[in-house]
């Protein structure tokens, strides 16, 4: 059962259970779905573009990892809640989150009660990351029992943006249309590129512009490029 809602000439639903969709006829030029998921599961691949996990208090110790993945030129956001017993050292029950896996570089083991926002733009402060971001739960119960939820995960994929990544990829989760990297250069300085793979349709190549200072206007188009499965060595000044 989903509860449809009409929002600026969209539609929004929300489901607790599969979702079936039936296209029967071609009336419209394009038609996308967007996912924002709450999920209960303990650990897993998060998939979607946003979304939220909620990990529940249990009778039993526990430990949950969750993957959240990006491509290079890419980042993610991520805000969290705690309510779990402080313990010296974090050594009982915490959230610990590194880059990449499990042996990648720590950006912290957090044990102390913290608000959950109501959604990652409701958050104070963001973990932002242009690595995919591993996340473990360690859950002692002794002393938790009491307590609802146990960890509260937001996060949310940003595509494109200001980059300082030597290698950029197409997004694994794609919202819009284009996604735009920006690459700043300093003074007499020279883009060099190479195209490694490349697959895209005639109408929507992969342009080059260059814009001045801080200005948002595009100054000029440097370059298109068409096709597919194409190997290109290049350079923009």
């Amino acid at each position: 059962k989903a509860t449809i809602i009409p929002m600026n000439g969209r539609m929004s639903f929300e489901a607790s259970s599969n979702i079936n969709i039936t296209i029967s006829q071609y009336s419209f030029k394009r038609l996308t779905f967007v996912l924002s998921t709450s999920d209960y599961a303990c650990g897993g691949d998060l998939l979607h573009m946003r979304g939220s996990v909620h990990q529940v208090v249990r009778e039993n110790d526990d430990e949950c990892i969750w993957t959240i993945r990006t491509t290079p030129g890419n980042s993610i956001l991520l805000a969290y809640g705690l309510n779990i017993l402080e313990s010296d050292f974090c050594a009982a029950s915490y959230l610990e989150i590194r880059k990449n896996n499990s042996t990648g570089s720590l950006l912290g083991r957090f044990c102390r009660f913290k608000h959950g926002p109501k959604s990652i733009m409701g958050a104070a402060e963001h973990i932002v990351s242009n690595e995919t971001l591993w996340l473990k739960f360690k859950y002692f119960a002794e002393g938790n029992t009491e307590r609802d939820h146990a960890v509260d995960i937001y996060f949310e994929r940003v595509n494109g943006g200001p980059t300082t990544s030597r290698i950029i990829e197409s997004p694994l989760v794609v919202e819009r249309e284009s996604t735009i990297w920006e690459i700043e250069l300093e003074e007499n300085e020279v883009f060099l590129f190479t195209i490694e793979y490349m697959h895209t349709l005639w109408s929507n190549p992969l342009k080059f512009f260059k814009r001045q200072g801080d200005s948002n206007e595009i100054i000029e188009l440097r370059e298109e490029i068409y096709g597919f499965n194409r190997p290109q060595e290049s350079s923009l000044i």
